[in-house]
């Protein structure tokens, strides 16, 4: 399923402005439906982030993704969304002072992961046969 929605959309590779960051999640890979647009976002490093969509690709396949700097609220957005889909933690890049940080993903963190729970409607954690 996530397969077709990164490989029909249009790529781009998001740039976080100076001094920001984009976080990950213990869940990074994120899809964001908007009425009938989805959007797939996964931080690649703490400044820059892949998003697949909401544009549909063109006809010819793109191999390498434009480059686009976001503004610190798209960035924040990201981060949000990041944070509310996480199960139990995100990851920042340490900075002198994450107070800042702290304070934008608190309200979200594990929001979207608690309203799944408690619906049942996700898969349980599976980490194979461990003995």
């Amino acid at each position: 399923m996530v397969y077709r929605l990164v490989v029909d959309r249009r790529w781009e590779i998001w740039k976080a402005p100076a001094g920001s960051q984009f976080v990950r999640s213990d869940h990074p890979v994120v899809t964001s439906t908007n009425g009938t647009q989805t959007t797939v976002l996964y931080p690649l490093s703490p400044g820059r982030c892949f998003v697949a969509g909401p544009a549909l690709a063109e006809d010819v396949p793109q191999i390498v993704p434009d480059g686009r700097a976001v503004t610190d609220g798209q960035r924040a957005d990201v981060n949000s969304l990041m944070a509310s889909f996480a199960r139990k933690s995100v990851m920042a890049s340490p900075q002198s002072n994450d107070i800042a940080l702290r304070a934008e993903l608190e309200p979200a963190l594990g929001k979207r992961w608690l309203e799944l729970s408690r619906a049942k409607r996700f898969l349980p954690e599976h980490w194979g046969d461990l003995t």
